[in-house]
């Protein structure tokens, strides 16, 4: 189950999750993000993570999707920031072509 609330002011707008995000419920996160594009110009738009038990591989690609979008997280607990390191984090970049992992140590 999962606990979606927004909230809005002058300058953010926060959608606070509490609960599991898995399945359907990560589809959830996606229809309610999309259904507030229009009240997100302008603001900071924060996605409070402090309530969240858990993520499986559906609700990452959701709270990325997110991300991509702009938001911001707040995160609380290992859980949490392990989430959010993983969805912010630059990617590494593609190994050297034609070059093995031996080669490369002296």
């Amino acid at each position: 189950m999962l606990r979606i609330t927004i909230s809005n002011d002058d300058s953010t707008l926060c959608c606070r999750l509490e609960g599991r995000i898995v399945g359907p419920w990560a589809e959830e996160v996606e229809k309610v993000w999309d259904s507030l594009k229009e009240r997100r110009q302008g603001k900071t738009c924060l996605v409070d993570l402090s309530g969240v038990s858990f993520v499986d591989e559906a609700g990452q690609k959701a709270l990325a999707r997110c991300y991509a979008d702009g938001a911001q997280f707040k995160a609380s607990g290992p859980l949490t920031r392990y989430i959010v390191e993983s969805i912010t984090r630059p990617q590494d970049p593609e190994p050297e072509k034609g070059r093995s992992a031996a080669q490369g140590k002296n």
